[in-house]
């Protein structure tokens, strides 16, 4: 099917979108929580605004282009605002919030910027892990289309598929302009977004047992977090990939590649899924909604990238580096989103009021 094509219907269906009825919290305090929900339980109209809201994002003028010379579009901004921290908020304990910010930091730019009307969708692979392909979140028309182009795989990913760019749908035309982090890749730009899907990772990671395995065993935020983001040891990548790095690696493509891997929307939904395990280990315990811990500076780990990390512990009034609260020139502070439903009010010790008003359907 011609893009043309899939984009006349899906603007058609943004049009009757306009009247939906859209709950929002009006007040300063969080009364009336927005609900995110997983892409198959959205409404076609839902689905049809989000698709074209983000594509609003890859041809909207850079903001951040004098901050990021090679950005020209407002997805060119957030690939380059996630490259550029990327050694500071990963494999790290501010892993979790400092992707949860980033996430109400591109809602929002979706909502004021480009007309969307609901909230982040998230991807449950675990409802896809035995039948990869037939997701509907990979649909070809209300998806974000399948794997890239078979050029025989990833060569770093021994029996992946694909490989090359995204093979069909909305997203099989995209050109981004921020080049690869691999200095040996040629940096040229514009170019395509690729995957390389690999399947091996999915009976053992992305099940519903290994989400509430991830929750029971972890009886803090530091447990938690490595747990979830996951660790790399190349004498056995399955060993601790945890649920995130699992998630990215059975994409492959841009998306296993942890400096650009926002520049494939499919990104946005998974990291909506781990921001959703987060708030699902958070709704165990009250304590856990403020709870953060651990050293700032990255766990031992064979892919340690942060050369020089600062001494001290992670708190709440640490600031995710890099972001905003949309609208001023604030720093985002950790006790600002580790409650989704904290907005107004600020953490039990102190601080800075929070910004978020949501929760998971």
């Amino acid at each position: 099917m011609k893009l043309s094509t899939i984009l006349a219907g899906v603007t058609t269906a943004v049009g009757f979108a306009s009247a939906a009825p859209v709950l929002e919290a009006r007040s300063g305090t969080c009364t009336n929580p927005a609900v995110r929900k997983e892409w198959r339980n959205m409404g076609v109209l839902e689905k049809a605004n989000y698709l074209l809201s983000v594509q609003c994002l890859m041809i909207k003028p850079s903001k951040l282009k004098s901050q990021f010379p090679n950005a020209k579009t407002r997805w060119d901004d957030f690939i380059s605002l996630h490259k550029d921290v990327t050694p500071q908020v990963h494999f790290v304990p501010q892993f979790l919030t400092w992707h949860r910010a980033f996430l109400h930091v591109f809602e929002t730019a979706l909502r004021e910027e480009c007309f969307y009307k609901y909230r982040l969708p998230y991807w449950n692979m675990d409802l896809d892990h035995d039948n990869w392909l037939a997701s509907p979140v990979l649909d070809s028309i209300l998806g974000f289309g399948s794997n890239g182009e078979e050029i025989g795989g990833d060569p770093n990913f021994p029996g992946s598929t694909g490989g090359g760019c995204i093979s069909s749908g909305l997203f099989k035309y995209t050109r981004v302009n921020i080049p690869y982090s691999d200095a040996t890749t040629p940096l040229r730009a514009p170019r395509c977004v690729k995957r390389a899907f690999l399947g091996i990772n999915n009976d053992l990671w992305l099940t519903e047992q290994a989400v509430q395995n991830t929750i029971a065993n972890s009886a803090t935020y530091e447990e938690f977090e490595a747990a979830l983001e996951g660790d790399i040891n190349f004498a056995d990548l399955s060993a601790k990939l945890g649920l995130h790095n699992a998630g990215h690696s059975s994409v492959g493509g841009d998306m296993s590649d942890m400096f650009i891997s926002t520049g494939d929307p499919l990104f946005y939904l998974h990291h909506a899924n781990v921001d959703r395990i987060y708030w699902l280990w958070q709704q165990q315990q009250s304590s856990r909604h403020y709870e953060v811990n651990g050293a700032l500076a990255p766990r031992p780990n064979p892919m340690l990238i942060w050369p020089n990390p600062p001494s001290g512990d992670f708190t709440l009034a640490y600031e995710m580096l890099g972001l905003m609260v949309p609208g001023t020139n604030t720093p985002i502070q950790a006790g600002m989103v580790t409650n989704t439903k904290g907005k107004g009010v600020s953490p039990p010790s102190g601080g800075a009021n929070g910004l978020l008003c949501y929760q998971y359907a």
